[in-house]
Formats: C-alpha cells, sequence, structure tokens
C-alpha cells in the first residue's frame, strides 16, 4: 500500500507489549491499494527503511514516522475488515521527498472496471464524481438493492466509490 500517514492513534502499549505505535495511512488515489484508510499497527518485528525500494532502504527509528510522511506499507498477513482497515506492518519504507508517483487517472480506473460493475444486476451506470473535493467513482443503481449494494466495492485501486440510485436511465 503507498500512502500518507494521516495521523497517529491513540495508543498506549501494554508493558511487555509487543505494538510500538499504530498509525492511520491513507492510500493515494489510483494507486494499488487493499482499501482507502488502514490502521497500520507498527510491533517490535516491523522494519522501518528509508529509501527508494524495499531492497535498497537504510534502517531508521521509530520517529521517522509521522504525519504527513509519504509510506509504502507490506502487510504481515491479512487486513481485518473493518473502517478503516486494521494490519500489521510487516515493513514500512519511508519514501524520500521528490518521489515521483505514477497516479492513474480516475478515467482510466474507471473504464477499466465499467464493465464489471455493469455486468451487476441493478447497476444502470458508471460514472466521475466528487465527494469532499476528491474525485471518486460513482455507481448508479436503479433501485436501492441491497443485494447489488453488496456486490459493489468500497474503493477501486485507491479511489472511493459511492452509490446513487437513479432509477431506471433511459435515452431521449
Amino acid at each position: 500500500m503507498r500512502g500518507t500517514i494521516e495521523s497517529t492513534a491513540p495508543f498506549r502499549p501494554a508493558p511487555g507489549s509487543d505494538i510500538l505505535a499504530v498509525y492511520v495511512v491513507t492510500a493515494l488515489p489510483g494507486t494499488p491499494s487493499p482499501c482507502d484508510r488502514v490502521s497500520v499497527t507498527v510491533t517490535r518485528s516491523t522494519r522501518i527503511l528509508e529509501g527508494d525500494s524495499r531492497e535498497a532502504g537504510r534502517e531508521v527509528e521509530l520517529n521517522r514516522l509521522g504525519p504527513g510522511t509519504l509510506v509504502d506499507v507490506w502487510f504481515a498477513g491479512p487486513l481485518a475488515e473493518s473502517y478503516p482497515a486494521q494490519g500489521a506492518a510487516e515493513t514500512i519504507l519511508v519514501l524520500p521527498d521528490g518521489t515521483e508517483i505514477r497516479v492513474d487517472d480516475i478515467e482510466s480506473v474507471r473504464n477499466r472496471h465499467t464493465g464489471e460493475l455493469m455486468a451487476i444486476p441493478g447497476v444502470v451506470g458508471v460514472g466521475i464524481g466528487e465527494e469532499g473535493g476528491v474525485p471518486c467513482i460513482v455507481v448508479m443503481l436503479a433501485d436501492d438493492s441491497p443485494e447489488a449494494r453488496e456486490k459493489i466495492p468500497a474503493v477501486l485501486e485507491g479511489f472511493k466509490v459511492e452509490v446513487a440510485v437513479t432509477g431506471e436511465i433511459r435515452p431521449f
């Protein structure tokens, strides 16, 4: 997951705990990510590196992490399904300032997923919208069907997916 550390989650480790810190990381739109926000747990076994790649990174201290830090995170096991999702970090790579980030534009992401979204019964359209000033993909439904809603992903390639009930859409 590539993203920016949004905040340090309130956390007080129990004496002898393996957990050192918890950070909320927000995925960069258009980058591959399991979800748009993850509560990342840093343990004594988490490797914290700085550099251009996981293989070439040099070890740095925990205090190098903080709000606004651009990071790549690899997880040690599956993420817990919650919001934000939760996972323990295996490795955190602090990316250098000026790192060039390839971000697919939202039109490309929408175009890649339109076919699979339109195949969901009840979906009548797929578009692009905005949520809080951030571009998002909008999936339009003929009616408010719980069956259709549960098949629509919350995030596609880092972009949030919103659902709008529009009714049937017919050409004039």
